[in-house]
């Protein structure tokens, strides 16, 4: 028997009513790291974004060596430009 792909796991947990937070999306993106799935990576950085957890440094940070790591280098820019972006324009002066 296959073990479940964790972007499975997240819409098996979705089903059942429980809520995901920062971590389950961090873990979710080690794993893509692990397994090379750029294509999961993907799908995660749209459920990312859809649920507003790209705010959070350490989603971001995990995301971008995930897209760094498999060679997604335009990805990797825009997604840190985004965040200096956001960075700067919220920083105190």
């Amino acid at each position: 028997m296959s073990r479940p792909k964790g972007l499975d796991f997240l819409n098996l947990m979705e089903q059942q009513g429980i809520h995901t937070n920062h971590q389950t999306y961090v873990w979710l993106l080690e794993g893509c790291l692990e397994s090379g799935s750029l294509v999961d990576a993907k799908k995660l950085h749209g459920r990312i974004l859809k649920f507003g957890f790209d705010g959070e440094h350490v989603i971001s940070s995990q995301l971008l060596d995930v897209y760094a790591t498999h060679g997604n280098f335009e990805d990797a820019v825009q997604l840190f430009d985004d965040f200096s972006h956001r960075r700067c324009s919220t920083s105190p002066e």
